[in-house]
């Protein structure tokens, strides 16, 4: 909430109360969402360099297919279920529909045939519904709705992950050596292994 605050603020986007709610929310769902999503990885992975692999390789694809990179209108067919699965493609989305669907920029030019140059902007960078019909304000309940979905997909996935996968050591002190010495290294051991096993 302060990182989101002092941005909205300081990049000078709409000085509206509605809209600066919105962007919080969008921030913190997505912030939510995404740290629930790399949990997946740590949930069954057995070192951190696995981890770590797996979640850099994912915030690329989540990066490059998220209509920031590569405008969404130019993405090919065959990659373009990566854009409508894509978390952050939908918060982006939905913070330039937040900004581009103010009062700031509602003006209509007869030059450019009866756009406003907010829907301008969004066409003109790929977010195009078709028909030269641009993303409207309803889009953001969408993508609230779809961030909440997701955060509770992944936090299932993360759960039964914990439950079924979850890798352990070998080695497992029995009851009886837990009051002695090997019993007392082999438990030193195994949350030794566990601590990096979770990142």
């Amino acid at each position: 909430m302060l990182f989101g605050t002092l941005l909205y603020w300081m990049v000078g986007l709409y000085a509206s109360a509605k809209a600066f709610v919105i962007f919080l929310v969008i921030l913190i769902l997505f912030t939510l969402t995404m740290n629930q999503t790399l949990s997946i990885f740590s949930s069954f992975a057995p070192s951190k360099s696995v981890v770590l692999a797996l979640s850099s390789l994912t915030l690329i694809f989540l990066m490059l297919f998220s209509g920031f990179i590569v405008s969404p209108d130019v993405i090919p067919d065959y990659y373009v279920w990566m854009y409508w699965l894509n978390p952050l493609a939908w918060a982006y989305r939905a913070l330039l529909i937040n900004e581009f669907q103010s009062r700031k920029y509602s003006y209509t030019a007869s030059a450019n045939r009866g756009y406003t140059k907010e829907e301008i902007i969004l066409l003109t960078n790929g977010f195009d519904l078709g028909a030269g019909r641009p993303f409207d304000e309803e889009w953001i309940g969408y993508t609230v709705i779809y961030l909440i979905s997701f955060y509770i997909l992944a936090l299932t996935l993360c759960a039964l992950c914990l439950q079924r996968v979850r890798v352990f050591p070998n080695q497992t002190p029995s009851a009886a050596d837990t009051f002695s010495n090997k019993g007392l290294e082999n438990l030193q051991k195994r949350s030794e292994v566990e601590l990096d096993c979770n990142p």
